[in-house]
């Protein structure tokens, strides 16, 4: 997602629950079929892949070290200060 793959994942996984918000940001599929449709649906279509290159990559920069950085300091803090 970071280099802007748009994410066609199986549904049901992790991935798709925690990373690609449940379907909002991916082409989740249920079986191969499925996911093939997809694939050539992004290859065929670009507006499409535009579209999902451009929310993977701001999806992924909640990934970051600095996005991370800035989210677990103030619940360190929190602890160590009670």
């Amino acid at each position: 997602m970071s280099v802007g793959a748009a994410p066609v994942v199986y549904k049901s996984t992790g991935s798709w629950m925690d990373i690609v918000d449940e379907g909002k940001l991916d082409f989740a599929y249920e079986n191969i079929e499925q996911g093939a449709k997809y694939v050539l649906d992004l290859i065929e279509n670009y507006d499409l892949y535009y579209k999902m290159k451009t929310l993977s990559l701001n999806k992924a920069r909640e990934f970051t070290y600095s996005t991370f950085k800035s989210k677990v300091i103030p619940v360190i803090d929190s602890l160590l200060n009670k």
